[in-house]
């Protein structure tokens, strides 16, 4: 009992220190609500239009818009995710709050954030008349979009790390991210890749999550490439990784 009653204001803790950084996050400026979510979005017709205009039948299942939010929202989680955390040693520190208090405060506002958008996207698109809109496994989604904010918060890290010494590599990130798109099973069925491009996407962990999100949407969606060990080992490696990374660079960083 005392270990629920620990959890229990611990969690309190977590959704009051969310409401603070969410509400000084929005507060600040209004760019931050068109970039998380006017942005994805925004991709997201673009392709659907373009791919429209070059070929009727969508890269699979019944629909583009259903297709490439599948890919560009996780995608943009894992992108969000490294962005933000990007400026770790800058983050406002709440009293009382460890770091690790801090990192579940970013991801976890981010990761809801996601979620909402991506239940909206579904809804609007089944209210359209695609039933396939709604996941057929939904706990799979959620494992896949789990695993998704794992990377991202590795891959955030080591980029606070790296920025430190290396301040031009936040400029270099943002290019470099979103010409990774491609790459990551977001606008191709991996599987149907040419195989000089697929070579590349299975060594991209974050393909294979995109993949295994997009098997708890879509029945019989090819997913020969998806290897669970290799993406798992990625995540755990990387994080372990960043996290070693980020505790014996710490004395020589310029922390807040």
């Amino acid at each position: 009992m005392r270990f629920f009653g620990a959890f229990f204001a611990w969690s309190q803790t977590i959704l009051l220190l969310m409401a603070e950084s969410f509400g000084d996050r929005y507060r600040r400026t209004k760019l931050s609500v068109l970039v998380a979510i006017g942005e994805p979005l925004g991709v997201i017709g673009v392709f659907s239009l373009t791919h429209s205009l070059v070929s009727v039948q969508p890269p699979f299942g019944p629909s583009n818009l259903l297709f490439f939010s599948t890919g560009i929202l996780p995608f943009y989680l894992f992108f969000h995710i490294s962005w933000r955390l990007r400026s770790w040693d800058w983050l406002r520190r709440f009293p009382r709050a460890s770091e690790f208090d801090l990192l579940c405060v970013q991801v976890l506002d981010e990761y809801l954030t996601k979620i909402v958008i991506i239940a909206v996207v579904a809804a609007c698109l089944w209210l359209w008349g695609i039933g396939a809109a709604i996941p057929r496994e939904p706990l799979e989604c959620l494992l896949a979009l789990v695993v998704i904010s794992l990377l991202g918060i590795a891959v955030g890290l080591l980029n606070a790390v790296i920025s430190a010494f290396f301040f031009a590599w936040l400029y270099i990130y943002a290019i470099m991210i979103r010409g990774w798109l491609a790459f990551s099973g977001v606008l191709f069925v991996v599987d149907w890749m040419p195989p000089v491009f697929r070579k590349i996407a299975v060594y991209n962990p974050l393909a294979h999550a995109i993949t295994l999100y997009r098997t708890g949407y879509y029945s019989g969606y090819p997913h020969s490439s998806l290897d669970m060990g290799y993406l798992l080992s990625c995540t755990g490696g990387l994080l372990a990784f960043a996290t070693l990374s980020l505790m014996a660079t710490r004395s020589w960083r310029n922390i807040r």
